[in-house]
């Protein structure tokens, strides 16, 4: 048998969106959202987050099916389009947001195990993090054997992490009480019943609802980013659509639900992963078990997930010249072996830094949410100047099918009108984010920006990659790093 990599088809395209998104954040959405929001501040952030979604997955398709030669787009595409050193912020803060979200969901796994078995106290302390090492190095080996095995086991994973969440939708379907949804639209933490509402604080609620939700959606242009191995380049667009539009009816129904079966009080009070307590009051223990077991195998599959897509990042951005050259290396099963061995490396480092520091899930996920929104906002920005130009609209290789006969100026206006709503969305959760995740944030690139002074091929050495514009904005980084850092030391973070 050889052992050159099975291309991707479109089932497997789909399943790694769905998988990708579809982990841990699920599971704890409740509480997350009713610590920010009231019911009809979130009913309102998930339709604007959903539009915004739609629209980011609409430009990746239509990025996909325009440019099918570019492989991995989410570092392609930054780098088409503004040059190697942007590729290079898109690539690093991709490779960030997914590293990040394995060392958050391997806090949460053990939190849920801790249902089971209570010794794991939340999932950050030493046992927990032991067992979670020894975990994360089994799933590289298994990804060691070769992009074939890995994709296999996470078809069958996701298949098998959807059954919870539908109980789930059926059974709080059943329970729903509209008075108690309603009893808690507009309510804050802070506010009094009796209280007028103030337009500010809705604001406020919406705001947050939606950063929240954006956690919910990393792993939407999954596809995208194994475009190179994809059977189809076509099926990347349709897999990241599909996908998407699915995965955002479960979420909103599993979270919205839950407003309808405990108070926005009780809600935000659950412990980690709160879905399980929702259940658990609507149908008894029974949920809650089932829950659990179910989350353990979403994370098991968004843990195999997340490293396929990390390593894929590094990966095409060192043969990119984006990354050292060292990261392209493969083994002889075509597995990206070096960027693996990265990836793990650095998660195994942040898991002994949980424990020192006692970090939560939750604060793990606001900075890996934060640090995906630069390649996004960055994607829709290229499918802007793309549409602005004209290029790759008039070239016989890229038309549409006759069966969607538009003329090019519609084409163009339509993938425009995509592109500026998701860049405006994008920049819209940057600000959501918070300065404290963004100084967080900023501290993690300032050591990506070693790998990317020693990246190139050239003799000048590592200054020389840098234009003045690119210096300048280094070094912004680098000044806002520092500063990050003397925060954290001192408390003031």
């Amino acid at each position: 048998m050889s052992n050159e990599p099975r291309k991707l088809g479109l089932l497997p395209l789909i399943s790694l969106v769905v998988g990708s998104m579809i982990g841990g954040g699920i599971f704890s959405m409740p509480a997350d959202m009713a610590q920010d929001a009231g019911s009809g501040a979130a009913l309102i952030g998930w339709v604007l987050t959903g539009l915004g979604v739609i629209m980011l997955a609409l430009t990746f398709q239509s990025l996909a099916n325009r440019l099918p030669h570019l492989d991995n787009g989410i570092v392609r595409y930054a780098e088409t389009g503004f040059g190697r050193f942007v590729g290079f912020i898109s690539a690093w803060g991709y490779w960030l947001a997914n590293m990040l979200t394995i060392v958050a969901s391997s806090v949460l796994l053990f939190g849920a195990l801790d249902y089971f078995v209570p010794i794991f106290d939340g999932g950050n302390n030493l046992l927990a993090i032991l067992l979670a090492s020894i975990l994360i190095w089994l799933l590289h080996a298994l990804q060691l054997a070769g992009m074939r095995e890995a994709t296999s086991v996470h078809i069958v994973v996701t298949m098998a992490k959807l059954i919870p969440v539908l109980v789930f939708i059926a059974i709080t379907a059943v329970f729903f009480h509209s008075p108690t949804f309603l009893a808690d639209l507009w309510t804050t933490a802070v506010s009094s019943p009796y209280e007028p509402v103030r337009l500010t604080d809705v604001g406020g609620q919406i705001k947050q609802a939606m950063f929240v939700t954006v956690w919910a959606f990393l792993g939407v242009e999954g596809a995208v980013v194994l475009s190179g191995r994809a059977k189809r380049k076509s099926d990347v667009g349709k897999a990241t659509v599909i996908g998407l539009i699915g995965t955002l009816v479960l979420y909103m129904l599993l979270s919205l639900l839950s407003y309808g079966v405990m108070s926005r009080e009780e809600l935000a009070g659950l412990q980690t992963p709160s879905a399980a307590y929702v259940l658990e009051a609507a149908a008894g223990p029974w949920g809650a078990l089932l829950i659990n077991a179910g989350l353990i195998v979403s994370l098991l599959g968004l843990l195999l997930g997340m490293s396929l897509l990390s390593a894929e990042t590094l990966f095409v951005a060192s043969k990119r010249h984006i990354m050292p050259r060292w990261l392209s290396r493969e083994n002889g099963r075509g597995a990206p072996s070096a960027a693996l061995w990265m990836t793990t490396g650095t998660v195994q480092l942040f898991l002994l830094l949980v424990v020192l520091a006692s970090s939560t899930y939750r604060a793990l996920y606001l900075v890996a949410t934060t640090a995906a929104l630069m390649p996004y906002l960055l994607s829709a920005l290229f499918l802007v100047k793309m549409a602005l130009s004209g290029k790759a609209y008039g070239h016989s290789a890229d038309k549409l099918p006759d069966a969607a006969s538009a003329t090019w100026s519609s084409v163009r206006t339509r993938e425009l009108l995509f592109g500026c709503t998701a860049f405006l969305y994008s920049l819209f959760l940057l600000y959501a984010a918070g300065i404290n995740n963004l100084l967080y944030v900023c501290m993690l690139y300032a050591f990506g920006l070693l790998f990317y002074s020693f990246s190139g091929t050239n003799r000048g050495g590592p200054i020389s990659m840098y234009r003045p514009a690119e210096a300048f904005v280094a070094s912004a980084i680098v000044v806002l790093a520092l500063y990050s850092a003397y925060l954290f030391i001192t408390g003031n973070a």
